[in-house]
């Protein structure tokens, strides 16, 4: 009753009716107990994501602010100055604004139960995705191995979304010249995308707790390009609402590997 949720009841003895209430009493501790963890670890997830997300607008938004006030200086700027000021102000305005339709659709996925009705051909719409990447960084080298005919029943637009997600993620923070193989399966019933790059990957630590919620891979990459953490909830998220699950784990090429299972229709 004072809140000491560590303090152990003793075991009941025999089937009398003080044994019974001890038992309930010591089952009832033990939910408020693991009620109260799950709550505190929520808790702190959610402000290690705000702060995240703060972090996240707070970078272009200075950034802006700079380039603004140099503009409004009255300073005796060469032209080429101030095109590479406003070249600044649009792509971190664009960043910015990628962000909050990252939070929006967060909060959407979170919210908004749309229809999976559509019967989504996940073979042409890997390969779309896949070709598309071979043909954006021709440096890279891709290796494809997509079944044909891999098709379930979920939102079209998410499935296409979640691929991109990850693709997304290992262009941002691979080098160009690290390799990606990305393969394709049906197995038992599952539809199975793998995704492994030979990039630098992640601590064991981060192995363990990337998919927990609302995680960044590795804050140091927020300096050089944004965070992994709002796109990883988003990819979490879909996967979640697909019935399927993700994992995380070192791939044989090096770096990350991206495990999705998904059911088929």
């Amino acid at each position: 009753a004072e809140g000491d949720l560590d303090r152990e009841l003793a075991p009941a003895v025999g089937s009398s009716e003080i044994g019974q209430l001890s038992t309930s009493l010591h089952a009832m501790v033990n939910s408020l107990r693991s009620a109260v963890e799950t709550t505190t670890r929520s808790e702190a997830l959610m402000r290690e994501f705000l702060g995240d997300a703060s972090h996240e607008l707070r970078t272009p938004l200075t950034v802006i602010r700079g380039y603004v006030e140099i503009l409004d200086s009255g300073q005796d700027l060469s032209e080429e100055q101030r095109e590479r000021a406003m070249s600044r102000l649009l792509s971190e305005s664009q960043r910015m604004s990628q962000t909050i339709n990252d939070l929006l659709l967060l909060a959407e996925l979170g919210e908004v139960r749309h229809e999976m009705t559509d019967v989504v051909d996940l073979s042409s719409l890997a390969a779309n995705h896949v070709r598309d990447f071979s043909e954006q960084q021709k440096s890279r080298k891709v290796k494809s191995t997509i079944a044909s005919d891999v098709s379930i029943v979920g939102n079209s637009e998410q499935l296409s979304r979640m691929i991109s997600n990850v693709i997304s993620n290992i262009s941002r923070h691979t080098a160009e010249s690290a390799e990606v193989e990305v393969v394709l399966a049906e197995v038992d019933g599952k539809a199975i995308m793998v995704f492994d790059d030979a990039g630098p990957g992640l601590s064991a630590e981060l192995y363990a707790r990337a998919v927990e919620g609302f995680q960044r891979f590795d804050r140091a990459h927020s300096k050089t390009g944004g965070g992994f953490g709002l796109g990883l909830s988003i990819l979490s998220s879909i996967v979640q609402r697909h019935g399927g699950t993700l994992s995380l784990s070192p791939s044989p090429l090096g770096g990350l590997r991206t495990h999705i299972s998904l059911n088929v229709k």
